[in-house]
């Protein structure tokens, strides 16, 4: 198969995944946005403000707002970086990780209602081949490895 034609295939499934699976779950506490980059400091708390801005293609006015909005919210904390002033570092609250926590579980419990007109072998090959595609992806670069 050529990386092409695996490109295309995984843009593919972006839309395919919420269209079908999450295209219920609305969520009118979290927009698209503060969800991106909550769950980035979930898996990478700390960093420069800019990192996550130029990670999630969001730009440095659009991010401070996000940011400032997330601190209101109590689910963010911002602090000047003590190696070098001009650096602000982000951090996800417990208030925000229990409120991600929550946002990712009822996620969930719509995944699973999504998948019930599935038999039991279907949902087997999902899990089998969901486990291979997150093995082969865990090799890839991390979007913070840099």
């Amino acid at each position: 198969m050529s990386r092409d034609k695996l490109a295309s295939q995984i843009l593919g499934m972006i839309p395919l995944f919420h269209r079908k699976l999450l295209k219920k779950y609305k969520s009118h506490e979290l927009k698209r946005t503060e969800f991106l980059l909550l769950n980035n400091l979930m898996m990478a708390d700390g960093l420069p403000m800019n990192t996550y801005g130029e990670k999630l293609c969001i730009s440095k006015p659009n991010l401070t707002k996000l940011v400032h909005e997330l601190v209101d919210k109590q689910w963010v904390k911002k602090e000047k970086s003590v190696e070098d002033k001009r650096v602000t570092r982000i951090y996800i609250t417990d208030q925000g990780r229990l409120f991600l926590k929550e946002h990712f579980k009822r996620m969930k419990e719509q995944v699973i209602a999504s998948t019930d007109k599935l038999t039991d072998d279907e949902v087997e090959t999902l899990v089998v081949n969901f486990e291979s595609i997150h093995k082969i992806f865990l090799k890839l670069d991390d979007m913070y490895d840099e």
